[in-house]
């Protein structure tokens, strides 16, 4: 009985730990990616945690924006619409974290810049995923 309830405490540890450690991945490169990119723009924030705060503000109000931008993706349906509510809705995010937060300053252009290559980085997934599901059936 002792030998069983052991041998589930670890393996239900190992498995919290593997998803721990994939999520640390995740942020961590997320984290970092987010860094240099404002190196290279010149974005200036006054810690490494108001950074970690900026991306979490932003996530959340991405989450936000979710749900009226993938319905009026849905209801439009044209392409060159989809770009721009979805470009809308990430500078919106980008944006509304960016005046939130004090400590954090980024320049118009570079939002939108921001907003533009996520776009291009959820278009290329997208695209990919389409190109599997084209090739499966």
């Amino acid at each position: 009985m002792i030998k069983k309830t052991l041998g589930t405490m670890f393996a239900v540890t190992m498995i919290f730990l593997l998803i721990l450690t994939v999520f640390t991945l995740f942020f961590g490169s997320y984290y970092f990616g987010v860094a240099g990119f404002f190196a290279i723009f010149g974005v200036t924030y006054e810690s490494p945690w108001s950074l970690f705060w900026y991306i979490l503000l932003s996530f959340g109000l991405g989450a936000l924006f979710e749900i009226p931008e993938k319905i009026l993706s849905f209801m439009i349906g044209h392409k060159a619409a989809t770009f721009m509510i979805e470009c809308f809705f990430t500078w919106l995010a980008i944006h509304l974290a960016d005046e939130l937060m004090d400590s954090i300053t980024i320049p118009l252009d570079v939002e939108i810049i921001a907003c533009l290559f996520l776009f291009v980085i959820h278009l290329a997934f997208e695209d990919n995923k389409e190109r599997n599901r084209t090739y499966e059936d």
